[in-house]
């Protein structure tokens, strides 16, 4: 379900219980893989949306919910899908009530969101987040304590190491990663 005309480059989805545990579990799932796939910016805002969207679904879950979290060249998609053709409407909460704020945080956190019904498979509510491209930074410490860097782009399926420190003396390749703003 990428976006109109763009592929996925990946692409993971899973199907959670209709029980007060899986909000739980949703987030685990989007920080599971915005980890993996190394968009660690985005975990706190997309597990927060995760959390008000599968909250959401569990009033309509019948018996289970699914969460599918993509991404494109320039977004990173989230849509929790339930049985519940009924959309969710955006409310102005009293100051003093708890609740109805969900997709105002939605609203606040993601650069776009929407709802679509699909017939006889209830609805569908996205979240879009802003993708940034990763960079690697390899750098070399010299023996002279120098350090010269060279930027690359990972592609798929390319694992980056963890951060090793070396000593002035000790020549040793470290990767970093960095975002294409920083780098």
């Amino acid at each position: 379900m990428a976006a109109m005309g763009q592929v996925a480059e990946w692409s993971h989805e899973t199907v959670l219980a209709g029980e007060c545990a899986s909000a739980s579990r949703a987030r685990d799932f989007v920080c599971l893989h915005l980890v993996e796939h190394g968009l660690l910016y985005l975990v706190e805002d997309v597990r927060l949306v995760v959390s008000e969207l599968a909250t959401n679904a569990l009033g309509h879950a019948h018996p289970s919910f699914l969460v599918r979290l993509e991404q494109t060249d320039q977004l990173v998609l989230l849509t929790v899908q339930d049985g519940s053709s009924a959309v969710p409407r955006q409310s102005r909460p009293d100051v003093m009530n708890s609740a109805g704020r969900g997709l105002q945080i939605v609203g606040l956190l993601s650069s776009d969101w929407g709802a679509t019904v699909g017939p006889g498979r209830g609805k569908a509510i996205w979240a879009a987040f802003a993708a940034r491209r990763a960079a690697v930074l390899v750098g070399r410490v010299s023996p002279r304590g120098r350090r010269t860097t060279v930027v690359t782009r990972p592609g798929p399926g390319h694992q980056i190491a963890p951060l090793a420190i070396a000593a002035p003396d000790d020549p040793v390749l470290f990767p970093v990663l960095c975002s294409e703003e920083s780098s």
